[in-house]
């Protein structure tokens, strides 16, 4: 009789601790920021507490930023010695192949995908010309001398996603190819960051940013996030409008734009960090900014380089082929949304117009 019970109290007293657990009705927000790949990683976290759990969810936040950091130093990062993309630049021997780990191959397929998609506008390929330009270390500088065009066709073999093969473990390039994640690395590892928090049942909400890569999910204690959407002619804390996002799905939001990092000549021409691999020069054209908004963090973050490279007329399929929507915010204050984004995204400063 004693062993019958014990069988028959198992199954009540363990559907009784998961609901205890998953509406509890006690609720904890947890925020912190770190900087990682040279930018500010903003967390908050809505989590469900209970008697049981309680406590234990505040180790998020480390593993959040800990992730991010491993990610930056053992994959993405091409200064750190210890990284594979180091590893894969300072190879001497390319064309015979480059061994990798299973997670730098499976970033570096996603990343070759999308730049056979985008026809090169967003290509890892690009550390040459990045490192030719050096925009960064002259950001902010009025005295920027440009390469010249004897220096910018010295490269031009040296890029391109169709001059490397992955095979196995193995990258292999033609050329003296120099990878750079730039345009990827942090959306990739939102992507991983999400991995972390879906896999917990306590989480409710989180808007975890990196720079300008954001990641939304879930609900502000049932109400949805704002997120705004940065002036590019202002500061970095001017917004020209607000999203609303509240959704179970995971929502990536990347923006790219000229105002994010450039350098003057002494003419007072600007040039953008963003290159056009068509020109092997800063891009050039009359939108300010682009954002790109998918269920995937690489992709987001590739595409709004994309689309900032290729323009709003070159990229309905691109946005078709992702289930992607973009916001193109133009120089003349003409804003454009697809149409996914109509009613979510209210423009609130005056200097900006809806098309």
């Amino acid at each position: 009789m004693q062993r019958l019970k014990k069988c028959f109290f198992l199954p009540v007293l363990l559907p009784a601790l998961l609901i205890l657990i998953l509406f509890y009705p006690k609720k904890d927000v947890y925020k912190g920021s770190v900087v990682v790949m040279d930018s500010a990683l903003s967390m908050t976290v809505y989590v469900r507490q209970s008697p049981i759990l309680n406590g234990k969810d505040k180790e998020l936040l480390s593993r959040l930023s800990d992730e991010a950091v491993r990610l930056s130093d053992a994959l993405l990062d091409p200064r750190n010695s210890g990284s594979q993309c180091y590893a894969f630049n300072n190879s001497q021997d390319k064309g015979s192949g480059v061994n990798v780990n299973s997670e730098f191959m499976e970033l570096m397929k996603e990343s070759a995908d999308l730049a056979k998609e985008t026809d090169g506008a967003v290509d890892p390929t690009i550390g040459h010309l990045i490192s030719l330009w050096n925009i960064e270390e002259n950001y902010g500088k009025d005295d920027f001398v440009p390469p010249d065009d004897e220096q910018i066709d010295s490269i031009k073999e040296d890029i391109g996603y169709e001059n490397i093969r992955l095979e196995g473990d193995c990258i292999y390039a033609e050329n003296d190819i120099m990878l750079d994640f730039g345009a990827l690395g942090k959306g990739y590892a939102l992507d991983k960051m999400y991995d972390i928090l879906s896999s917990d049942a306590s989480v409710t909400g989180a808007v975890i940013s990196m720079g300008s890569s954001i990641l939304v999910m879930g609900d502000k204690e049932g109400e949805p996030f704002e997120i705004g959407l940065r002036d590019p002619e202002k500061g970095i804390s001017d917004i020209m409008g607000t999203f609303r996002f509240g959704s179970e799905e995971p929502i990536f939001i990347s923006t790219s734009g000229s105002y994010e990092r450039y350098a003057e000549d002494s003419s007072g021409t600007r040039f953008s960090h963003i290159m056009d691999t068509r020109t092997l020069r800063p891009v050039d054209t009359d939108l300010l900014s682009v954002t790109a908004i998918c269920d995937s963090g690489l992709i987001s973050d590739g595409l709004s380089t994309a689309l900032f490279v290729k323009g709003e007329s070159g990229s309905e399929e691109l946005l078709k082929k992702y289930n992607a929507e973009a916001v193109f915010v133009y120089n003349d204050g003409r804003v454009h949304v697809t149409d996914g984004l109509r009613g979510v995204l209210t423009v609130t400063s005056p200097d900006y117009r809806y098309e």
